[in-house]
């Protein structure tokens, strides 16, 4: 296997989708944690707001900070994707969650570092929170399935819930995930699930402009092989926690 996650079977593995995710995350951080804190009076802005402010500057670094959080949307389709499989074939789908939950807690001070340069921020959680709670929604998707029309309602109740779960919580994008996850999901057996799912995430845009580019990651999906990946398991789950701290003290040495 390559460095890019390929093997002899013709295609991307689990481990290749994980590291084309965590390139997108990494564009969406060094635009959001170093090239948009050179850019005057800019505090956490929306992604409407910053579309506007391409508009009326001419700003170099404002620009190219807006093209590395679009290439960052590219991230949310190939781990909402990782997260449906790895649910699929958990043996220990408790533990699962907890791992998650364990990983954004961990992620949120290097999280607020990043993006703010504090360590905790009001109002705002990192995306492993929103990826947590949609392993939560699946596992009791999973208990309501073949519950005919009753099931059928809940799931929608549990839908709700997840989305008002992620917008309390101040996740970024949080709903668009959520969205994605559940489409995933449901079309699982589906051979149309990935254009579908596209289409869904292009539909986010109109919740951020900066998701315009979400659906490229599902050119990467288009390529899965299948093979399962073999490498640390707390290598996975480290490795963005570890990303923001690298960022975080490289805008310590630029700024």
């Amino acid at each position: 296997m390559n460095e890019l996650g390929t093997s002899n079977r013709k295609g991307l593995t689990a481990r290749g989708l994980r590291l084309w995710g965590f390139l997108f995350l990494l564009a969406g951080m060094v635009g959001k944690g170093i090239l948009l804190h050179a850019v005057p009076q800019m505090d956490n802005p929306t992604g409407q707001e910053l579309v506007e402010l391409w508009r009326s500057h001419g700003q170099g670094l404002l620009k190219l900070s807006l093209v590395l959080q679009a290439l960052e949307s590219c991230a949310a389709p190939i781990f909402a994707f990782l997260l449906v499989e790895g649910f699929r074939y958990t043996s220990n789908p408790g533990r699962y969650i907890l791992r998650m939950f364990g990983v954004a807690l961990v992620s949120e001070i290097p999280y607020n570092l990043c993006i703010s340069g504090t360590v905790w921020a009001n109002g705002s959680r990192n995306p492993m929170f929103a990826m947590a709670i949609c392993l939560v929604l699946l596992y009791f998707y999973k208990m309501q399935e073949d519950q005919g029309l009753g099931g059928a309602m809940i799931q929608v109740m549990l839908s709700v819930m997840a989305a008002l779960s992620v917008m309390s919580l101040g996740v970024p994008d949080g709903l668009p995930l959520v969205a994605l996850v559940l489409i995933l999901w449901v079309l699982r057996w589906k051979e149309k699930r990935i254009p579908v799912s596209a289409a869904v995430s292009l539909f986010c845009a109109t919740l951020n402009p900066l998701y315009i580019a979400a659906p490229l990651g599902f050119l990467f999906l288009h390529f899965y092989n299948e093979e399962e990946d073999c490498g640390s398991r707390w290598g996975k789950y480290l490795t963005y926690p570890i990303l923001l701290l690298a960022v975080w003290l490289l805008s310590l040495i630029v700024f």
